[in-house]
Parts: structure tokens; C-alpha cells; sequence
């Protein structure tokens, strides 16, 4: 029972430390989904800031295919212009000339070409702003991926933590059952051991009691013994008195015998002297 006690009060301590360490499990699970949440809008954060510099590649790619295509587009009109050489500016037609064919060339040509210039100027300034754009997410690339390891990391150590918290919870409901058993085990023999006690007081009670009416009946014996031994002290005079009042008797009845006995020889005696002389007085009378 002792033994029983101690593995009772070892397994409490157990119990609360375990507790101890749940409670604080608990409360990282409890700011866990938070922090899963962060770091599930941080990751999402960080595709669409790589699916935008993907994004941004592929733009500065085309762009910087697009000039080239527009600029062998462009070569034809130069070399057009060298073979037609132009002039610097759209000269007015003169008062009362109608335009000619060749003129209304050379005017729709330098319209083109301005108009490629303009669109090709337009192009490199997005261009180039396009890469001062991209340069900025690609400095931030290594600054992602180091944030995605960390985030990565906090989530194995979180996953980690939450399969130790299930191992401490399972560990822990394994300690509750053993726990539940051994105090069923230690209620059943308590309930054993009071009914025992019950048992042993009851007997208890018994044998005080047959104690107390055994010395009652040694009292009333004793007080009997007394009693019988006074009628027997009394019964020891009066067959003593008896015995002497027989003896007393007894000699005077040896003595009147003996006096008795006496007189009756006397008597026998003095039977014979009378027959003695009555038959000498019968002889003497039988002489004469």
C-alpha cells in the first residue's frame, strides 16, 4: 500500500509536468494557426512577386525582341531613303503645281518613319524602365528566398512541435489510463481493505462482548463457588454435629447394651439358681 502511495504520487507529479508542458504546447498551437497564416500570405506574397518577375521577363524578353524585329522593319525604309534620297523637311508644293506621284511617296514615307521613330523612342523608354523595374525584384530574390527557408524552417519546427505535442498528448492519455487503472486498482483494495477492517471490528466487537459475558460468568461462578462453598461449610457442621450426635448415641447405646447384657446374665444367673433349687425342693420333696 505504501508502494502504491509513492507510484500514486509519482505518477501525479508526472501528470503535472506533463500538463505543465501541454499547457505551453498549447498555447504555440494556439498562436500557430496565426503564424501558419502569416507565413501562408508571406509565401503567397512571395509567388505573386516571383510570378510577376517571371511576368516581368517574359515582358523585357518580348520587348527586347520587338525591337529588333522593328528595327529590321525600319532598315527597309533607310535603305529605301538612301536609294531615294529625301529631304530634310516636306518642301510646300508650289502655287499651281499638283502634287506627283513621287512627292505623295516621299510625304507618306517621312509621315512612316516619323511615326517609327516616335514608336521606337516610346519602346526603349519603356524598355528601360522595364529593366530599372526588374533589376529591383532581382535584387529581392535572394531576400524572398532567404524569407521562404525561414518560413520554411518555422514550419518544419511547427510541424515538429505539433508531432511532439501529439506524442506528449498520447503519452500523457496513456499516463491518465494507467493513472484511472491504478487508482481503480487502489480503490478496489481500499474497498477490501475497509471491508476487512469492518470485519475485523465486528469481530472485534464479538469477542469484547464474549469477553464481558465470560467475565460476567466467571462472576456469577465465583459468587456461586462462595455461596457453595458457605452451604457446604454449613452441610460440614451439620454432618460433623450428626456424626457426633451418632457417636454420642452410639456409645450410649454400647453402654445400655453392655448393661443390658449384664442384667441379662444376671438374670440367667440367678434363672439357674432358681432352677437349682427348685429341683433340689423337688428331690426334697420327692424324699419325703
Amino acid at each position: 500500500m505504501k508502494r502504491l502511495g509513492m507510484d500514486t504520487v509519482k505518477y501525479q507529479n508526472q501528470e503535472k509536468k506533463c500538463f505543465e508542458n501541454t499547457e505551453i504546447l498549447r498555447e504555440k498551437n494556439t498562436s500557430l494557426p496565426w503564424t501558419q497564416k502569416l507565413n501562408e500570405e508571406t509565401l503567397m506574397e512571395i509567388f505573386q512577386d516571383n510570378e510577376q518577375l517571371g511576368i516581368w521577363k517574359v515582358e523585357n524578353t518580348l520587348q527586347n525582341f520587338t525591337p529588333e524585329s522593328e528595327k529590321q522593319s525600319t532598315e527597309r525604309p533607310e535603305t529605301d531613303v538612301k536609294s531615294h534620297p529625301a529631304r530634310s523637311g516636306p518642301a510646300p508644293p508650289h502655287q499651281g503645281e499638283s502634287p506627283t506621284p513621287k512627292r505623295n511617296l516621299e510625304l507618306a514615307f517621312q509621315r512612316g518613319r516619323d511615326k517609327d521613330f516616335s514608336s521606337q523612342e516610346k519602346k526603349n523608354i519603356d524598355v528601360s524602365n522595364l529593366n530599372g523595374s526588374s533589376e529591383i525584384p532581382s535584387q529581392q530574390v535572394p531576400k524572398s528566398e532567404v524569407k521562404t527557408s525561414d518560413l520554411e524552417n518555422e514550419l518544419h519546427q511547427t510541424r515538429v512541435m505539433t508531432l511532439a505535442t501529439d506524442q506528449v498528448n498520447r503519452q500523457l492519455k496513456q499516463r491518465q489510463c494507467q493513472l484511472k487503472e491504478m487508482e481503480h486498482r487502489y480503490q478496489n483494495e481500499e474497498r477490501k481493505r475497509n471491508e476487512h477492517l469492518r470485519k475485523q471490528e465486528a469481530s472485534k466487537e464479538k469477542v469484547s462482548k464474549l469477553q464481558r459475558e465470560t467475565t460476567l460468568h466467571e462472576d456469577q461462578l465465583h459468587y456461586y463457588q462462595n455461596k457453595g462453598e458457605n452451604k457446604m461449610d454449613g452441610i460440614i457442621n451439620v454432618q460433623t454435629q450428626f456424626y457426633d450426635v451418632i457417636k454420642k448415641l452410639q456409645a450410649r447405646n454400647d453402654r445400655y447394651g453392655l448393661m443390658l447384657g449384664n442384667k441379662y446374665l444376671e438374670l440367667i444367673n440367678e434363672t439357674n439358681h432358681l432352677k437349682e433349687q427348685l429341683d433340689q425342693y423337688g428331690k426334697e420333696k420327692a424324699e419325703e
